[in-house]
């Protein structure tokens, strides 16, 4: 309870899956698994603690019955950090060193925290949206769509086109989330700081193929101690 930063992990009930494969894996999906109890915790000590989530119940991309529901108790810019990507070791190691981050930023100066808090919701966002809206969403509807078409789903012919169609679902895919996700929530330990909009910059398939993406993004936040205001002329 006095830890400066409570690392919860999103276990599978005996083995991890991939998304998209079977969405719905009975080695992940078991009887014993809860969530609604797993973020009820994180929750409750979100009240008084940095809280971060390493999501590894499915290996290359993030689980599909996690990230929808954990909105519901708790917004997404309260955490100290949150990943869902490959394998545990990567998706755990890029949450430590997020929350570990995040947590000098909470202890530094007052000066700058804003442009300290739109780092950390840049990244925040950055790994829900590559995490969830790409790995998860988008690369398992255009595999399937690929593989309909009779084209290679791991290595298009066309990667250009498959880039621009990449590049548009994750612009609607990540309005929308923001939207609902992240837009006017407050932060933590201040919530009177709030991410208040975003910018997709740019999407690459940097080795031609579908396994990995390039999002370039920002986030903006707005709100904080009165003394950060510009003064009025």
């Amino acid at each position: 309870r006095d830890a400066d930063i409570m690392l919860f992990v999103n276990t599978p009930g005996t083995s991890q899956s991939y998304p998209g494969v079977d969405n719905v894996s009975t080695t992940v999906e078991t009887p014993g698994r809860n969530l609604p109890d797993f973020l009820s915790a994180l929750r409750h000590y979100a009240r008084k603690n940095q809280v971060a989530v390493a999501d590894v119940a499915y290996c290359n991309g993030a689980d599909p019955a996690l990230v929808p529901l954990l909105p519901r108790f708790l917004g997404f810019p309260q955490l100290a950090g949150y990943a869902g990507w490959n394998t545990a070791a990567n998706t755990i190691g890029t949450v430590v060193a997020h929350a570990a981050m995040r947590m000098v930023g909470v202890h530094s100066a007052q000066s700058e925290s804003l442009a300290r808090e739109a780092a950390h919701q840049t990244f925040l966002f950055h790994r829900v949206l590559e995490d969830w809206g790409y790995q998860t969403v988008v690369r398992t509807e255009l595999q399937d769509e690929l593989l309909a078409a009779g084209e290679d789903a791991y290595k298009p012919s066309n990667i250009q086109k498959a880039r621009g169609d990449v590049e548009r679902r994750l612009y609607t895919l990540g309005s929308k989330i923001f939207g609902e996700w992240f837009a006017d929530q407050g932060s933590s330990p201040d919530p009177t700081i709030r991410p208040e909009g975003w910018e997709l910059k740019g999407v690459t398939l940097p080795w031609d193929r579908m396994f990995e993406v390039g999002i370039d993004l920002e986030v903006g936040v707005e709100g904080g101690q009165a003394d950060e205001q510009q003064p009025s002329d």
